[in-house]
């Protein structure tokens, strides 16, 4: 076996130490998520009795009652982001299309203000959000969660559409303008 020098050694103690604090901050990480598993699995008796015990009988069909009462939320969640996605994806490639391709006065001007809102903290339009949810009679409706995420998320959408479309060769969009393709019909079948 190879000696160590000095220099060697130090390094080794270094990253005995750093792994040993890693593992210990694992083992912390992991100590939650052990006991909310142990839990799940107990009767309310056996919680409140001795809360870090491990079960005696399993009640698996707790798992079964928390499904059953949670499934139909679960899919208004999946059916409201799913709208969601699909609406800031259209608007979201439609505007990263304005500017990636076209050419307009201010335009630069216009992308910069866009980055700007990015730095924005989406607390800050909570009530805003809330009025307009209002005025437009959306209160107590789907409409009054989707639209807000869309709105939120189409400023990130647009840059990266953006950034995507710019990276296409220019003389694609050329070549299909000389044969009569439309903005949209670009959009569409080039981007």
């Amino acid at each position: 076996m190879k000696k160590l020098n000095e220099k060697q050694k130090r390094e080794l103690r270094f990253q005995i130490s750093i792994e040993v604090i890693m593992i210990g901050l694992l083992i912390l990480i992991f100590v939650p998520v052990f006991l909310m598993l142990t839990m799940s699995v107990k009767t309310n008796a056996e919680i409140y009795s001795d809360f870090f015990a491990l079960p005696k009988n399993f009640q698996w069909e707790n798992y079964k009652l928390a499904f059953e009462s949670l499934v139909g939320n679960m899919f208004n969640t999946l059916y409201m982001d799913a709208i969601a996605v699909v609406l800031t994806l259209v608007v979201s490639a439609l505007g990263g299309y304005v500017f990636g391709v076209m050419d307009f006065p201010g335009k630069n001007l216009l992308y910069s203000s866009l980055l700007v809102t990015m730095m924005i903290p989406g607390v800050l339009s909570l009530a805003a959000n809330y009025r307009l949810t209002i005025e437009y009679g959306l209160l107590n409706t789907r409409w009054a969660v989707i639209l807000p995420w869309v709105t939120g998320g189409q400023i990130l959408g647009i840059i990266l559409c953006r950034n995507s479309i710019e990276s296409l060769p220019k003389e694609l969009f050329e070549a299909a303008r000389i044969e009569g393709c439309g903005d949209i019909r670009m959009l569409v079948h080039i981007v």
